[in-house]
């Protein structure tokens, strides 16, 4: 069994979609089971130098745009690199190709993606960057049809999100679709995001017959219902690391923290101003402080600056582009993880928090229904005195509660979410969808 799986998302700074392209491109690497190679798109690639002896420095250039990170939104190219963007996505030509990496630069991918992969089976293993640019796929006109990657020998090629391209006949193609918020929620999203995330899921609608994994049953339910009930849809969660009982051993802080995007769907106004009034009505202590970790993302760019310049106080700190690390950090001291979220298609950071032993505090969503089940506290509307409330519940159940509390949510991550768990939904969707 051979799958290509374009894992370009990965790429993508530390946002809940990077980290599911990364984890899923692991549980792949670990499948004994399949042979696995992996797809890169540069960003601008424009036209290929066809020198031989510049052909290695081409590659080296595109591999280095195609893992450039992007966190909260993606780079705008010159207007000189956009004409030509455009440009490319006018062709006639639809079918691209797929050119590889050789060993060295195999390797440093893996390195930097921070991908577990045995030296002994790393050259088991091919990279290949897609030979157009990314952007040129969305702004393809309709009439010319997506381009088209060379799949020929693989049996199954995996996509994140709904980004249009087309495979070979023979190749099954999987789409990772974590949510369709730009259609059902458009009114948290820009025009020009909503009018592109739309024309894209327009495209891969059509054509030859896809199987789409969404990452929770009320997102997928919702799918059929928007899409149609006959689509063939799967649900395989996210990956959530789980951290040993020694992991949790450690002081923590009166501190909740909160991570995500900063942009309007994620409501951080009204995490702010709930833990205020809790702090204002007593009823969480006035030692507690509050960590937001996120970058910008879109219309909020007035709330990042307040933020920046800690306007809504000393006992409310904003770390932007916090590393993998500092992130763990922020999450080991926490003693509360608060979402404030409207519209989800999973959430991962309520249960990252989780996983860490903080105990959630998260809007009523199905989707937190759905993960957090009855291990957290959930308030309803968009009234920061029912932030306040629960987040005053929160801090008395942790109070009360005893040294296990941590260790029962972790335990329910572990067994609904750890790599082993979603390993094995993968595993059984390719076995269903290969007879």
């Amino acid at each position: 069994m051979k799958i290509l799986y374009e894992m370009t998302y990965a790429t993508r700074g530390q946002s809940g979609i990077p980290r599911d392209a990364k984890s899923l491109a692991q549980v792949l690497l670990n499948n004994q089971s399949v042979e696995t190679d992996f797809a890169l798109n540069p960003r601008s690639y424009t036209k290929k130098r066809r020198a031989s002896n510049q052909v290695s420095q081409w590659v080296s250039n595109e591999l280095g745009d195609a893992l450039r990170r992007e966190p909260g939104r993606s780079a705008i190219p010159s207007v000189f690199i956009s004409v030509l963007i455009l440009l490319q996505s006018l062709s006639p030509r639809r079918t691209v190709f797929r050119l590889k990496l050789d060993s060295m630069q195999t390797k440093n991918v893996f390195e930097f993606l921070k991908l577990k992969v045995d030296a002994d089976t790393r050259n088991n293993h091919s990279i290949f960057l897609i030979s157009i640019s990314y952007l040129a796929r969305f702004a393809r006109a309709g009439f010319l049809g997506p381009f088209k990657i060379v799949t020929k020998g693989y049996d199954f090629f995996i996509q994140q999100q709904a980004d249009p391209i087309m495979v070979s006949r023979r190749t099954k193609h999987v789409v990772r679709l974590h949510d369709f918020l730009p259609i059902s929620h458009p009114q948290f999203f820009d025009q020009n995001g909503v009018k592109v995330f739309s024309k894209s899921l327009r495209v891969m609608l059509k054509g030859q017959d896809k199987i789409w994994v969404m990452d929770s049953n009320q997102t997928a339910k919702d799918f059929k219902t928007y899409f149609g009930e006959n689509l063939n849809v799967y649900v395989i969660p996210c990956v959530v690391p789980v951290k040993t009982q020694n992991e949790l051993n450690h002081p923590r802080k009166n501190q909740l923290c909160m991570v995500n995007t900063i942009e309007p769907r994620k409501r951080v106004g009204l995490a702010i101003a709930g833990f205020r009034e809790a702090k204002n009505a007593g009823l969480i202590p006035e030692d507690w402080e509050f960590v937001i970790v996120g970058n910008e993302g879109w219309q909020e760019k007035n709330l990042v600056g307040n933020l920046k310049k800690q306007s809504f106080g000393s006992d409310i700190r904003f770390m932007e582009g916090a590393p993998d690390f500092e992130l763990e950090k922020i999450y080991a001291q926490s003693k509360i993880l608060l979402s404030t979220s409207a519209a989800e298609g999973f959430g991962l950071p309520p249960l990252e928090g989780m996983a860490h032993g903080c105990f959630p505090v998260v809007s009523d969503i199905p989707q937190h229904r759905e993960t957090v089940g009855e291990y957290g506290l959930f308030f309803e509307g968009d009234n920061p005195t029912n932030v306040a409330r629960k987040l005053g519940e929160a801090v008395e159940i942790i109070e009360k509660s005893n040294p296990g509390l941590s260790s029962t949510l972790v335990e329910h991550v572990k067994m609904n979410y750890s790599e082993e768990v979603i390993a094995n939904m993968w595993s059984t969707l390719i076995e269903v969808e290969s007879n």
